[in-house]
């Protein structure tokens, strides 16, 4: 089975995408700051991707019970292949929100919080995962 992760799973197109990796036979592990009802193959974590130190956190905890996981799969004589399951093959970073309107009308606080969820999450999220992505 592969495994994808999905910021921002729970609304609009985030949503849409978890619901069809799902359909496909995805095992989807979602970061956002809420949650939808438990579904079969979907792991979800709640997270707020605009804070970076909690972004770190959420993903360590995530590589951790992935680890757990293939840990326990060995002990039970799984095959290797299955016990390699839970490496990300696909990740989606969909989680961001839109400020619309004229600059000179935003606060720095706002812009800091845009860039960070636009732009530096994303980025936090990919560089934590790469090294299991290039495997």
């Amino acid at each position: 089975m592969k495994t994808a992760l999905v910021t921002g799973h729970t609304k609009g197109i985030g949503l849409a995408i978890t619901e069809t990796l799902l359909q496909h036979d995805y095992r989807v592990v979602g970061i956002a700051r809420t949650q939808i009802k438990e579904r079969a193959h979907l792991n979800q974590y709640r997270c707020d991707l605009a804070n970076p130190a909690e972004t770190e956190q959420c993903i360590k905890q995530i590589l951790k019970s992935l680890r757990d996981t293939d840990a326990l799969l060995d002990s039970t004589s799984k095959s290797k292949q299955d016990a390699n399951s839970h490496a990300f093959n696909t990740v989606i970073c969909n989680a961001g929100a839109g400020q619309f309107g004229a600059l000179e009308n935003f606060s720095a606080i706002q812009i800091q919080q845009a860039v960070q969820l636009n732009l530096v999450s994303p980025l936090v999220v990919l560089k934590s995962l790469l090294p299991g992505l290039k495997q």
